[in-house]
């Protein structure tokens, strides 16, 4: 355990708009689950990358792939997915 939090913005967000019963299975790699439990936290991509010692143009190529196998279009909705699908490494 890292001692991670959800950004409270970010699971009212969830309570309010998600549909707990559409789930969808979705296969991330460890660091793109690294990757997203980082941006559920509340970090930035250059704070991302630091933690994860990665470029942070590595942490964009991850968001994108992350993007594309979770079918959403941003950052929200790829931590909203995360959340509903049990994907983050709390």
């Amino acid at each position: 355990s890292h001692g991670w939090y959800i950004d409270t913005r970010l699971y009212k967000y969830y309570q309010k708009y998600c549909n707990k019963a559409y789930v969808i299975e979705c296969k991330l790699t460890n660091r793109e689950k690294e990757v997203i439990t980082c941006a559920a936290a509340g970090m930035y991509n250059k704070e991302i990358a630091y933690y994860l010692k990665i470029r942070e143009e590595t942490v964009k190529n991850h968001f994108s792939n992350i993007y594309r196998k979770m079918h959403v279009k941003d950052r929200t909705q790829a931590v909203v997915y995360a959340i509903k699908n049990d994907l983050l490494e709390l």
